[in-house]
């Protein structure tokens, strides 16, 4: 699954949060682990989340693969 964004509202992730094997609440409490519960999601480094990159020049290469019966759907589909 690819985790790119810390947003944590898709559709997707609302939709599943209680996911068969990682939901929307074990996204947000992986996220919340990774950057610290308390992060200001506003400024987070487009290293840590290149979903959220304006322009993803400069950040290392990356292969996302994505069908849609993942929970990151939304996110994935939408990458530049």
């Amino acid at each position: 699954m690819p985790v790119i964004d810390d947003h944590c509202d898709t559709p997707s992730i609302r939709q599943y949060d209680e996911g068969p094997l990682f939901g929307g609440r074990l996204v947000k409490e992986m996220w919340d682990r990774y950057s610290g519960a308390d992060a200001d999601r506003t400024t987070t480094s487009p290293y840590a989340a290149p979903g959220r990159a304006e322009d993803l020049r400069g950040l290392p290469p990356a292969y996302i693969r994505s069908t849609d019966s993942i929970l990151c759907v939304t996110r994935a589909s939408s990458t530049r």
